[in-house]
């Protein structure tokens, strides 16, 4: 992945293949030379992802996203970068 014009990552957690949104989060950013947003979306309610989201410093939506609620929180990490 090259530099390029990106404001913010939207990624979900549960990929296909066995792999997730946190590995790929950190792959892109050691290709890239900032530090995006992250807003990490999923259906897991576990204590455990959640606080996993939260020490790496992304913001996390769960499933089902409710329109008003990503808008929101999309406009405030915007607005920190």
């Amino acid at each position: 992945m090259a530099q390029g014009d990106v404001d913010l990552l939207i990624v979900d957690y549960h990929l296909d293949n066995d792999e997730n949104g946190v590995d790929l989060v950190a792959d892109i950013r050691a290709q890239r030379k900032d530090d995006l947003p992250v807003l990490m979306l999923t259906a897991n309610y576990s204590l455990e992802l959640k606080q996993q989201i939260r020490d790496l410093g992304y913001l996390l939506m769960h499933k089902p996203v409710k329109p008003m609620k990503l808008k929101t929180t999309l406009n405030h990490l915007l607005s920190k970068s």
